[in-house]
């Protein structure tokens, strides 16, 4: 019996015998043929009910990447492809930017930080008193739709 013919003999038994709601004619015909019998079950006892249990699959953990790097590190040194493994060196350039502010004065007074008790206001007065960390990926522009790649 296949997972649909399942699911609708679940719900046929949640929602009652008659599943006219659900299902055309035809295949209330065709499901009533492979309704499993029980010895002892009569048509006038409460209506069956079928629990299907299904066992949860198993979590795997993902690949730490970079701990299988440095544990093939010598073998990786002769590989001709180590090139396909490893990282780029070039592949990213981080740099500061200092942040561009509006007003004279920063919005936040002095001190604000060391004075706040709640740690989500010393978060934001460190936020916008500090520079701006930017990251550049270098293939940035070969990522996305493979129809919108550079030419």
């Amino acid at each position: 019996m296949g997972c649909s013919a399942s699911v609708v003999l679940l719900l046929r038994s949640v929602g009652g015998a008659g599943c006219s709601h659900m299902c055309s004619r035809q295949d209330q015909l065709s499901m009533d043929a492979a309704t499993p019998t029980l010895e002892g079950y009569t048509a006038t006892d409460s209506p069956l009910t079928i629990i299907v249990m299904q066992e949860k699959p198993k979590l795997i953990d993902p690949l730490d990447y970079e701990a299988v790097i440095s544990e093939l590190g010598d073998e990786l040194k002769e590989d001709p492809l180590r090139d396909l493994l490893l990282f780029p060196d070039n592949d990213f350039s981080v740099s500061t930017v200092p942040q561009e502010r509006r007003t004279l004065n920063s919005t936040v007074p002095e001190g604000a930080e060391l004075q706040a008790e709640c740690l989500l206001v010393r978060q934001a007065c460190k936020y916008y008193n500090s520079d701006l960390n930017v990251v550049q990926f270098k293939y940035d522009d070969y990522a996305g739709d493979y129809r919108l790649l550079p030419r």
